[in-house]
């Protein structure tokens, strides 16, 4: 950040999330899922929001006492300001039924910080001349994309909280048990092995050359992209864009890929492949057959697509390459 200037900040927004939480267990609910310590500017307000983030993750209420207690623990009361500087947050907060308002304030002033330091580390680095500008172009990509999902790659999370949400996505599974819980992969014994694609997946295709695993990756892609309007990124390193569409053309419409090689089409044929046509032409599928790319490289892509059309699956054609 540049000598002499304040950083974006809300004391009074801030004091008035920690009031809220000692106040509202609701308050603390919602607090804690969308803020982290490193968002308030005080680092008064981080010490005690960490202490708050502490006692809920393990089952303790946050109340006065409570933070007292743990401030006297830690041997922190006196660095926070005292007894009267936590007693006043209580004290000072105009609503609780506000904290949606105050969290979004603190939130969006943590943003503005990161992009100042965001700017000033990049800056640094084009001044300092030790890295490429290709390098320094993907730092600051990342950089943005980290902060556009308001995620700290260097953060640990405690347990707790992800626990929570495993035991929602089990319960809403069971609601809707019988149903997938991830994406079509357009096989039924292997939506029933695997619930479908989901989040955070890494599956690997493993087999001898020229059995089929461009093609069964092809079906996945016409599965989550036209049975599920999902968008859908493709590498191949391999083969060409050209060789991939036309498979799909032939899937799609059921033309025998022999015929559409050779040209020996039926007149039939024609109007299938136009049909098939009118289906893959606006289908989200992203195509990427730069023979030498790197993993930067589709990291980069892969931002650059979810913020603009999203993303629901990456394939990549194929690893060793």
């Amino acid at each position: 950040m540049e000598t002499g200037r304040i950083p974006p900040h809300n004391l009074e927004a801030e004091q008035s999330v920690l009031g809220s939480m000692m106040l509202d267990v609701e308050s603390v609910s919602l607090a804690t899922t969308q803020l982290e310590a490193d968002d308030f500017y005080a680092p008064a307000n981080r010490v005690i929001f960490d202490v708050m983030l502490k006692l809920y993750a393990t089952g303790k209420p946050v109340d006065l006492v409570t933070v007292c207690d743990e401030l006297y623990r830690r041997g922190a009361m006196e660095g926070v300001g005292g007894v009267g500087y936590v007693t006043a947050l209580s004290r000072q907060v105009p609503s609780t039924s506000n904290v949606a308002s105050y969290i979004e304030i603190v939130h969006d002033r943590s943003m503005l910080r990161r992009l100042i330091r965001a700017g000033a580390d990049l800056q640094q680095d084009g001044y300092e001349g030790q890295k490429t500008s290709d390098a320094i172009l993907q730092d600051a990509e990342k950089r943005l994309y980290d902060i556009a999902v308001n995620r700290d790659t260097n953060t640990l999370a405690q347990i707790q909280p992800a626990m929570y949400t495993v035991y929602d996505r089990i319960a809403q599974q069971y609601e809707n048990r019988g149903q997938l819980s991830g994406i079509n992969t357009g096989f039924t014994d292997l939506n029933y092995k695997l619930s479908g694609f989901n989040p955070s997946d890494l599956i690997l295709i493993a087999a001898r050359p020229a059995m089929g695993k461009t093609s069964l990756m092809l079906n996945f892609v016409l599965a989550a992209a036209l049975g599920e309007g999902l968008p859908v990124a493709f590498f191949s390193l391999e083969m060409a864009r050209e060789q991939l569409v036309n498979r799909m053309l032939g899937t799609v419409s059921g033309v025998n890929l022999t015929r559409m090689r050779s040209g020996e089409l039926e007149d039939e044929d024609w109007g299938l492949l136009m049909e098939a046509m009118g289906r893959l032409g606006p289908a989200p599928i992203y195509i990427d057959d730069t023979p030498s790319i790197t993993p930067a490289d589709m990291l980069s892509k892969c931002r650059k697509l979810k913020l603009q059309h999203g993303l629901g699956l990456v394939l990549i054609d194929y690893l060793q390459l």
